[in-house]
């Protein structure tokens, strides 16, 4: 949560902002509802996303990504979608933040704080998305600012940024690239 105001108005940056840094599920339901008019119609337009990108094993039941049986994703899915979202500068930009303060039309105040705690850490992890839902556990999509960029997906965890910097730690191995050397 964002702490956002009902009946009170939001600029589309600062929801998307709170979305993306705070794992804000009242900012995605207004960012449907004025996207599509209603929840309803923009998981329609999110599916139908989807299914454009060739993600063969996503369904959305609802934009926040609660659990339910109709809301599913695989790792493979998350990488596709993660590569396309990575073009999008302004998207990118937004995950690398710590802080963001927004203010509401009403000049409500909120500061959010990027749920993201790989942001502080000496690996240089630039984003992406954190999530947990108790039927998903801890999830996280990581992306390093390396020579190499690298993208790690972490789903059902019980410490996501453990098992991302084990990823990261793993892909900096120096073997790990060299495949002329025998084993």
């Amino acid at each position: 949560s964002a702490n956002l105001q009902a009946n009170d108005s939001y600029y589309m940056q600062d929801l998307i902002h709170a979305m993306l840094l705070s794992s804000a599920n009242e900012a995605a339901a207004a960012v449907a509802e004025h996207n599509s008019g209603s929840r309803k119609q923009f998981i329609k337009k999110m599916n139908l996303y989807a299914k454009n990108l060739g993600l063969k094993n996503t369904k959305f039941a609802n934009p926040m990504g609660f659990d339910d049986i109709d809301n599913y994703s695989t790792a493979y899915d998350l990488a596709k979608f993660t590569k396309k979202l990575m073009q999008n500068d302004y998207i990118v930009d937004i995950a690398k933040k710590h802080t963001y303060k927004i203010t509401s039309l009403k000049k409500k105040r909120s500061l959010l704080i990027n749920t993201n705690k790989e942001l502080e850490n000496k690996l240089n992890l630039s984003g992406l998305k954190t999530g947990t839902t108790p039927d998903a556990g801890q999830c996280f999509i990581g992306i390093s600012d390396g020579p190499k960029s690298v993208m790690t997906i972490v789903l059902n965890s019980k410490n996501r940024f453990l098992d991302t910097n084990s990823l990261l730690e793993y892909n900096s191995n120096k073997n790990f690239y060299d495949h002329s050397r025998s084993q």
